[in-house]
């Protein structure tokens, strides 16, 4: 039986995609030195919104999926195999779902790369593609360089955290409190085990705290752990919503985010505890306000279009900033121009999007369905013919 949907994650998904557009676009006046004012979309008071919607998404990831997968077990179906087969299928969806759409892209901006430099090796020794073909080529270049042109870190850690799902699911469905103290444990252990450097080596937990931070290469922000917290928090929320998801919640996630954004706190913090906290509270604001929203339909169809496309946005949108902004790096803006900027931009972005998606859909169905494919393209022939 198949679940109603979820508008909170619809709008959720949408506002953060452009977001995130806003972010990097609002920085791409400084990276390539663009004269004028901008939109001022970087920083927070007590935070950067990069980070903050970046958390968000994590936690749509974790909502959407713990949501849609309850059970990996079909109807009517039970047993150790059928448990098998489900997280089989769970894999496939999320293989064909990444992917191809993946390769596509990355074919076409490598070309663009490599005939714009003028080297068709330019990620190194070819073995580096191994990173690309997994799809975690931007989660791993901190180690050395490769062949990433499109997307972000974020995906490889989703993919890492989707290969983790089934065992995270059965901790989330079984084990949730002991594994909610468990996971948020490692997650401050992981953000403040720099305090351990300074002890002496008086026990075999300061000795392993301290091997491990001699060898973690990942930044913080970008730490599965701190990953497997935001998308375990998205996977509370949505369980959680109909406390969670209230006008009372809502009032109090948006004062404290007002403070957040405007007051700078008057003591220390960590801002990657602050990101997940922050984007807590946005999850909760556009998760109350969804059903209200979404009841217009020219709403509810943008939004809907821009979340059908959002996975290739986030694919392609730095390729089409590092084409587009260079260009302007004699130009003084404005606040004005550069809304309008960015409202072109985001455009081009959507439409390319479209583009590409519905071809990679299209390519997809035939191999898929080759027969259905060729039965509707007789009857289209057909058609023609009369």
């Amino acid at each position: 039986m198949k679940k109603e949907k979820q508008p909170s994650l619809d709008l959720i998904r949408a506002v953060s995609i452009i977001a995130i557009l806003l972010e990097h676009f609002s920085f791409s006046y400084l990276q390539f030195n663009i004269p004028g004012k901008y939109i001022p979309f970087l920083k927070f008071a007590n935070g950067d919104w990069g980070g903050t919607f970046v958390a968000v998404f994590f936690m749509i990831s974790g909502a959407a999926l713990i949501y849609n997968y309850p059970t990996f077990v079909r109807e009517g179906e039970s047993g150790f195999v059928a448990q098998l087969k489900g997280v089989l299928r769970f894999y496939w969806k999320r293989i064909i779902t990444i992917y191809p759409l993946f390769y596509f892209c990355w074919v076409i901006f490598y070309y663009l790369t490599s005939k714009s430099i003028k080297l068709w090796n330019w990620g190194g020794d070819w073995s580096n593609l191994w990173y690309t073909v997994f799809g975690v080529d931007g989660y791993f270049l901190h180690r050395h360089f490769n062949y990433f042109c499109v997307g972000e870190w974020f995906l490889g850690a989703i993919i890492i955290l989707y290969l983790l799902f089934p065992l995270v699911r059965f901790c989330f469905m079984r084990l949730r409190w002991p594994s909610t103290a468990i996971l948020t444990a490692l997650f401050l252990l992981n953000i403040f085990r720099f305090k351990y450097n300074s002890l002496p080596n008086t026990n075999i937990f300061i000795v392993l705290i301290k091997w491990y931070d001699s060898v973690i290469e990942v930044p913080d922000s970008r730490n599965i752990i701190t990953c497997l917290m935001y998308f375990w928090l998205g996977m509370l929320l949505i369980t959680y919503r109909k406390r969670l998801l209230t006008c009372t919640m809502a009032i109090i996630s948006l004062v404290l985010m007002l403070i957040m954004a405007a007051v700078p706190l008057p003591v220390y913090y960590n801002e990657i505890i602050l990101d997940g906290f922050c984007a807590m509270l946005i999850f909760i604001m556009l998760g109350y306000i969804a059903p209200m929203v979404m009841k217009y339909a020219p709403v509810k169809k943008s939004v809907l279009f821009i979340g059908k496309y959002s996975y290739c946005m986030f694919l392609i949108h730095h390729q089409i900033l590092y084409l587009i902004m260079p260009r302007f790096t004699g130009v003084t803006f404005n606040y004005f121009t550069s809304l309008l900027l960015f409202i072109a931009f985001t455009l081009i972005v959507l439409i390319l999007s479209f583009i590409l998606t519905e071809i990679v859909n299209a390519v997809m169905n035939i191999v898929m369905h080759p027969v259905k494919s060729y039965n509707r393209l007789v009857k289209r022939i057909g058609a023609i013919k009369k």
